[in-house]
């Protein structure tokens, strides 16, 4: 079947006019965890005083900003006692539970609890883990 000129750039321009939709309609889909955390401040919380694994902690929110879709503003907020049970208590009973908080603790916080240490009011297995940035071997005798 032989197409005239005309027609051919007609259909052409159909095609295109409908893959510019297309792509368009794509790449206008939200992003709900984009949209969530732009123009949002995630706070670090720091359980122990300025030094030591503090500086761990700022470290990552120096560069953990960049690594969250929408790349929100972080910052850190130290709220030391009792071996970050202070914060882990903090943490788990007024912190906002909406992806906005996130905290540094002590590697043994489970064991608190396993032990029923003193002034625990947390479970540490609601906790949601999201990884370590230092090694280090602990033991329990």
């Amino acid at each position: 079947m032989h197409v005239s000129g005309a027609l051919a750039r007609k259909m052409i321009a159909i095609v295109a006019a409908a893959v510019a939709i297309i792509i368009g309609a794509a790449s206008a889909r939200a992003d709900p965890v984009v949209d969530f955390y732009r123009g949002k401040v995630v706070t670090i919380v720091i359980g122990y005083a300025a030094g030591g694994f503090d500086l761990y902690a700022r470290l990552l929110g120096r560069f953990l900003g960049n690594h969250i879709p929408g790349h929100p503003t972080i910052i850190a907020q130290n709220r030391p006692g009792a071996g970050s049970r202070a914060a882990a208590n903090w943490l788990y009973n007024i912190a906002p539970r909406d992806g906005t908080v996130i905290a540094t603790l002590s590697q043994t916080t489970p064991v608190d609890q396993a032990l029923a240490q003193p002034d625990i009011k947390f479970d540490a297995r609601k906790f949601n883990w999201i990884g370590n940035i230092v090694l280090a071997n602990n033991v329990l005798l």
